[in-house]
């Protein structure tokens, strides 16, 4: 369980930063200005700030392992559909829907990775 849920903060801290590395070339494909660019990639945190209130949420509805599934869905394939896009608006709502799954499978795989811990007696790790 620890080595998938490393695995899937890694692919989301990936998908995080693979925007702001790739923006020079997209600034220039799209013909942005950098205000507009500036606004495109941090459709992402915006989508993030949503995930994790919303889909955090309804991991205690639906499961956390549903959830995460959902989410993982969620950044794999927006983030794919932004690279299909040509116009800044389409990769904007793409990014932000990619942020949704982004922001909401960090406190799921923290809260499942919790669960799956094994409980440490509270006398004996003061003891040491």
């Amino acid at each position: 369980m620890l080595f998938w849920c490393a695995l899937i903060i890694i692919f989301d801290g990936y998908d995080l930063a693979v925007a702001g590395i790739a923006l020079p070339s997209i600034m220039k494909d799209m013909g942005v200005d950098p205000t507009k660019a500036g606004f495109m990639v941090s459709s992402a945190l915006f989508g993030m700030m949503f995930g994790a209130i919303f889909l955090g949420t309804i991991a205690d509805r639906i499961g956390r392992r549903w959830a995460i599934a959902i989410c993982i869905a969620l950044f794999s394939v927006f983030t794919a559909a932004a690279g299909f896009t040509n116009d800044p608006i389409t990769f904007s709502v793409m990014r932000f829907l990619a942020g949704l799954g982004i922001g909401g499978v960090m406190p799921n795989v923290v809260a499942q990775m919790t669960e799956y811990s094994p409980q440490q007696d509270p006398q004996r790790r003061w003891s040491r």
